[in-house]
């Protein structure tokens, strides 16, 4: 859900610290040294993100298991869900994110030019901020900031580890679209919670309401934790180059988010990483593991 990170190596970069959002009558259209000041922090915003990765070719191991685990299955009176049928629920949610930041890039195209409205509108309903969830009631950033993205490089990361795991879960027998929307929605509202709980606990001195929190990377921890359950040795290629087995790259993620989770010198959404990543674990285990087949795979 929410990383600002643009990973060109290992966990490298941070997330959401937002300056404070003026309202529409702090900027004017002929100051343009205000409205630079104004669209400034929306660069940097602090979001939830991490290092993407791709399935390696090597894939045998896991191919036979795949085969033994639908001949289950079957056998047990249980269908494969369809493939492509998943794929297709994997591009809408790719094309929601897509969607998303293309419109960020419309509106602030926009401010730039003095029409401030829309980017005055977009930030407060598309990004997470405690004091608007709670005092405002603004209850439905915990899922749009979710699909948020202001940068580009940390949009495109998000996406090619998103459709990694996609592509991972998509292939197994007794996991449809419902449950590959269910994992990716609840996994974002539970990193949403944790950050927001995060949040909560830092309140004292010093403390910054204004800090905000968007990105894909709480869905994409809850789908990478799943997925690991469920093939915890296939092979991924970290940063695209690196071979690793999927287990050890999801326990890498947990330490290093764990790691930073209180710190000051990071602007990651560590909290949202691990609500993700623990409401992945949560799902696998209450309701994946029941289906015929999939228990000890």
């Amino acid at each position: 859900m929410f990383s600002g990170l643009t990973r060109t190596s290992c966990l490298t970069r941070p997330g959401p610290s937002v300056r404070s959002i003026h309202t529409t009558k702090s900027i004017h259209p002929t100051r343009p040294t205000q409205l630079r000041r104004f669209l400034q922090p929306f660069n940097s915003v602090k979001t939830m993100s991490h290092t993407f990765v791709r399935p390696s070719l090597g894939l045998g191991h896991d191919t036979l298991i795949l085969r033994k685990l639908e001949r289950r299955l079957m056998s047990s009176g249980f269908r494969p869900s369809s493939y492509d049928l998943n794929m297709k629920v994997v591009y809408g949610i790719i094309g929601i994110n897509v969607g998303v930041w293309g419109y960020y890039m419309y509106v602030k195209a926009q401010a730039t030019q003095g029409h401030i409205q829309g980017i005055m509108k977009f930030v407060p309903n598309f990004t997470l901020n405690e004091y608007e969830f709670f005092g405002q009631r603004r209850y439905w950033q915990a899922i749009t900031a979710c699909f948020t993205h202001f940068d580009p490089m940390h949009l495109a990361f998000n996406l090619i580890s998103a459709y990694s795991f996609y592509s991972v879960l998509a292939h197994v027998p007794g996991i449809g679209p419902a449950k590959l929307i269910t994992t990716t929605i609840g996994a974002g509202l539970s990193g949403s919670a944790f950050w927001l709980a995060q949040r909560k606990n830092q309140n004292g001195a010093g403390y910054d309401r204004n800090k905000r929190a968007l990105g894909f990377s709480g869905c994409v921890m809850g789908l990478g934790a799943v997925a690991s359950c469920i093939r915890p040795h296939t092979t991924m290629l970290l940063m695209g180059i690196v071979p690793c087995p999927l287990w050890a790259i999801t326990l890498g993620y947990m330490a290093y988010d764990g790691y930073y989770l209180n710190s000051e010198r990071t602007r990651t959404a560590h909290g949202g990483h691990l609500g993700g990543l623990l409401y992945g674990v949560a799902y696998y285990f209450l309701v994946l593991r029941r289906i015929p087949g999939l228990r000890g795979i």
